[in-house]
């Protein structure tokens, strides 16, 4: 892969990446006169078509990448040379900075460059690559990259939430303020769950980001997410997993989300991400971090460390009208607990209620979540959901789906192999205990979530 500033030669002139140029062309039909030619300008990128120069690939003024061959090329003019940052600061200027903020790149679209020759997509080949576009000298320096794996996001697993902790709770022994994670987004969510339950005594913020869109499409969000999510990694006094993503359609602003709370809400918006059943920690806005008040971590900030780890046997079922019975138990013969998504305030067919008792007898815990994502898990209205917590069902409250997946694989594996009466009690006082702000037994919801409304239990029930 080029250097950021590698010269190349066209047409008797020397480029840089990111010296704005003209370009004039002929159309590609071979009739034409001197007023065919089609005059463009934009911004000089950089191509893996290296030493060959037979394309020239510039960012348009629309935003757009394009390329075009040489040969179709007949005047070319500089209107301004670009004002290079050296993308590879020196490691004594980087130590200047006793207390640096540490960039993890996991993969995903916000850590790949384009080929413009082939129009692929690659990841970053060397740590400087992931920051070699930021045109800020502070944030160059204060930066120190790594490249921990190049995965996509659905690539994940346990072990790599484990291998990221690890690479976490090093940067914090080595002096770092916070760390930086970048991840595709499609399970962004997952891990950053994951890691708000196994670290814990963070001296500063772990804050994950990712983006929507590739770097090389003008409505791109990965540029804004990765500097305001280094931003919010500088702050004094955050010491939580967070994720921060655009907070609207627009480039106005950053919402930071605590890291148990946040689900990707939308497969392509720029602000697929919001809290649930919770709100956001702060924003980012015209270059600033404002986190909201009372947010307080319960955790001591003098030791960061792994706590804990995740047992993998827990099954996430979604119920639907025709879940046939048998499929719990034939779930249970290979998994040690169920989380089961069902409709409404926890609910499911009246006839799955012995089946479920059935599973819970074998020793295999079963915790009922909601389809409707936000709001509370309440079992004590109808009729069907207090039989079911009669027979030993445990509500995640306003725990989402994910969320308690999560959770139940990582209290499970505080435990033995074989759950007996006393291990199925322990298990439902450990699962109902706030780890990291991921539960509590009144909500505040909206439609997004993004303000508070106070949800108050539903029925004369009450919570229990």
């Amino acid at each position: 892969m080029m250097d950021k500033h590698v010269s190349h030669e066209f047409m008797g002139l020397t480029l840089t990446m990111g010296d704005r140029i003209e370009i004039v062309l002929k159309p590609k039909h071979k009739k034409y006169v001197k007023s065919d030619h089609l005059r463009l300008r934009g911004q000089f990128i950089e191509s893996k078509d290296e030493g060959n120069n037979r394309f020239m690939f510039i960012k348009l003024d629309s935003g757009y990448n394009a390329g075009f061959s040489i040969d179709r090329i007949v005047d070319l003019f500089l209107l301004e040379r670009s004002l290079h940052i050296e993308p590879k600061p020196d490691k004594k200027a980087r130590n200047q900075n006793k207390r640096p903020i540490v960039l993890i790149s996991t993969g995903g679209t916000i850590a790949s460059r384009v080929d413009y020759g082939t129009g692929a997509v690659y990841p970053p080949q060397r740590p400087d690559d992931m920051i070699s576009w930021i045109n800020d000298p502070e944030i160059m320096k204060e930066v120190q990259p790594i490249i921990s794996m190049s995965k996509l996001s659905e690539d994940m697993v346990p072990d790599d939430w484990m291998r990221i902790a690890l690479i976490v709770v090093e940067a914090f022994d080595g002096g770092a303020h916070g760390c930086v994670i970048t991840h595709g987004t499609d399970t962004l969510s997952y891990t950053a769950c994951a890691l708000s339950f196994l670290l814990r005594g963070l001296p500063g913020p772990v804050v994950l980001t990712g983006s929507q869109r590739s770097s090389d499409r003008p409505s791109t969000d990965a540029h804004q997410n990765l500097i305001d999510a280094i931003k919010v990694a500088r702050v004094d006094g955050l010491r939580e997993v967070c994720v921060v993503m655009h907070g609207d359609g627009s480039d106005g602003e950053s919402h930071i989300h605590l890291g148990s709370r946040v689900r990707k809400m939308h497969t392509s918006r720029r602000d697929a991400f919001h809290s649930i059943n919770h709100g956001i920690l702060g924003i980012v806005k015209d270059g600033r971090v404002e986190i909201f008040p009372n947010i307080e971590s319960k955790d001591d900030h003098s030791d960061p460390r792994i706590v804990g780890g995740f047992d993998g046997s827990v099954h996430l079922l979604k119920y639907q009208p025709q879940l046939d019975p048998s499929t719990l138990e034939l779930i249970a013969d290979h998994h040690r607990c169920i989380v089961l998504e069902g409709t409404g305030l926890g609910h499911v067919r009246s006839d799955l209620a012995d089946p479920i008792e059935n599973v819970i007898k074998r020793g295999v815990p079963v915790i009922m979540t909601s389809s409707c994502i936000s709001g509370m898990v309440n079992m004590n209205v109808y009729s069907t959901g207090r039989r079911l917590l009669g027979s030993g069902v445990i509500p995640a409250y306003d725990m989402h789906p994910e969320t308690a997946m999560i959770k139940a694989m990582y209290v499970l594996n505080a435990f033995g192999k074989d759950l007996d009466k006393d291990g199925m009690e322990g298990f439902k006082n450990a699962f109902l205990e706030d780890i990291s702000g991921e539960l509590s037994y009144r909500t505040s919801i909206s439609d997004r979530s993004d303000t508070n409304f106070e949800c108050c239990d539903h029925g004369s029930g009450g919570m229990t």
